[in-house]
């Protein structure tokens, strides 16, 4: 009645098969889970067709679907139904993503670079504020300014600016950010917060430095407006001195090393 093929199988998935001497199937342990994924999906698969064999039956009469067809019917609609609404939502969600990341950054990169720089120098001002510093607290909330405040600056070029005025405010602004990150960084005021003593008159050169980034912050804010206004853009501030005379410097560094050169 079929039911010694149905031993057999159980005997040999569970490992019960021997051989002449009475050993194991050469390769049981290595396969016997294979054998069950196979098995199973054998049966299962008979069982889902015998089952469907029955829905079809119990479905479709003489006359016609039965009230249990007609139901199925209405069942695998609404599933449909769902199904797609599921589909539909998914790709408008992936197509939204897709749409944002497409959205390109109205900042030029090179100026986003120095703004990203210049976010980092926020980082260790705001240190040495919770120390207790209050020049590098009013520092720190210069530069935060300064940052949101050029960054809305490229946002409006962008939408309301041709492409001249924004290569005209790239080069200007990738200039008086470069200089300004010097001035700030460890080699310079951040050096003369924590080391006042090793410098001479580090309240007035720190002072330079606010006063510097303080007038950036107010020409980037004039040329806003001027971008508002649909008016080219004026750059008044120059910072060419900011760290004392470059000039003096190159040549104090070339005499330094002539002297060590004699040497």
């Amino acid at each position: 009645m079929g039911i010694w093929y149905l031993i057999d199988l159980l005997m040999t998935l569970f490992g019960a098969q021997r051989d002449a001497q009475g050993r194991r199937l050469a390769g049981y342990e290595k396969n016997k889970t294979t054998a069950w994924i196979i098995v199973g999906a054998v049966f299962g698969a008979g069982v889902l067709a015998n089952i469907l064999l029955v829905t079809i039956a119990a479905s479709v009469g003489s006359d016609g679907p039965t009230p249990f067809g007609w139901g199925l019917l209405g069942l695998i609609a609404a599933g449909g139904v769902t199904l797609g609404a599921i589909a539909i939502g998914r790709r408008r969600k992936k197509n939204r993503a897709a749409e944002a990341a497409r959205v390109v950054d109205p900042v030029p990169a090179r100026i986003r670079a120095r703004l990203h720089a210049l976010a980092a120098l926020r980082m260790q001002f705001t240190q040495r504020s919770v120390a207790g510093d209050q020049v590098a607290g009013a520092v720190g909330s210069q530069i935060d300014a300064l940052v949101q405040n050029v960054s809305e600056l490229f946002r409006r070029l962008a939408a309301k600016s041709d492409a001249q005025q924004r290569g005209i405010a790239e080069v200007e602004y990738d200039d008086k950010l470069a200089r300004l990150a010097r001035a700030l960084g460890d080699d310079y005021l951040l050096d003369l917060l924590a080391h006042p003593r090793l410098w001479e008159d580090p309240d007035r050169r720190a002072r330079e430095v606010q006063s510097a980034l303080g007038a950036v912050d107010a020409q980037v804010i004039a040329n806003i407006r001027q971008v508002n206004a649909h008016r080219g853009l004026v750059f008044e501030v120059a910072l060419d001195g900011l760290m004392g005379p470059r000039k003096a410097h190159d040549d104090w560094q070339r005499d330094f090393d002539q002297a060590a050169g004699d040497r």
